[in-house]
């Protein structure tokens, strides 16, 4: 939740009223700074084909925060509306762990069957491609385990942690490593392999960010 416009003492009030909730915990304070820098190394990590400048974040655009997990999903609406009724408090975001956190390291999320005009891939992903994404990952050392998900599954699952009502057209291969501390390297030897929309960590949802 942005809590950039707070006082010290707002921010504390926040603080405290998150941690005497059960249903919260890893609560901290982040500021504008340590989310820049956070946000700095995500970017160095992820690649994407469809990087673009102006959609990046920019220094300005952080603000001082406060994150959290929320444990239980349906009471997303009440959380919200009791957290945001706080002095100081200038939005909130409720998101839950995504399925794969704790199940894996590094998504693989392939190209579409049919790429929409400047969404994701230029060219449609073939079925020679997501086979020589599957052997390229069977050929990965660092790789203990990997598993397919399906745009029904991840459909479900982004529904089940947000407020969205969007679909999922993507399909993933999602990771588990048998040392987490190469996720950097499992992800560079990806890097603009064909058939290949993204590769990233895989990284918990939490009350102010996904």
């Amino acid at each position: 939740m942005s809590v950039g416009s707070a006082t010290e003492a707002e921010k504390k009030a926040v603080l405290a009223a998150l941690e005497a909730r059960p249903d919260v915990r890893e609560v901290e304070y982040q500021s504008a700074e340590q989310e820049w820098k956070e946000y700095q190394e995500h970017r160095k990590l992820t690649w994407s084909t469809s990087d673009d400048p102006l959609h990046e974040w920019q220094r300005e655009d952080m603000t001082d925060s406060i994150v959290g997990v929320l444990l239980d999903r349906s009471k997303s609406r009440e959380f919200s509306r009791t957290i945001r009724a706080l002095p100081g408090v200038d939005g909130v975001y409720p998101q839950g762990d995504g399925f794969w956190y704790g199940k894996a390291h590094v998504s693989l999320r392939l190209c579409l069957p049919e790429p929409g005009e400047g969404v994701g891939c230029r060219e449609p992903l073939t079925k020679a491609q997501q086979d020589a994404v599957v052997e390229a990952i069977r050929g990965t050392p660092e790789v203990e385990a990997f598993y397919f998900e399906d745009p029904e599954h991840a459909t479900k699952d982004l529904r089940s942690r947000t407020s969205s009502d969007f679909t999922a057209e993507v399909s993933y291969y999602h990771l588990k490593l048998k040392d987490p501390d190469d996720v950097p390297t499992v992800i560079d030897r990806f890097r603009g392999m064909e058939g290949l929309w993204q590769a990233r960590p895989v990284e918990r949802c939490l009350l102010a960010e996904c």
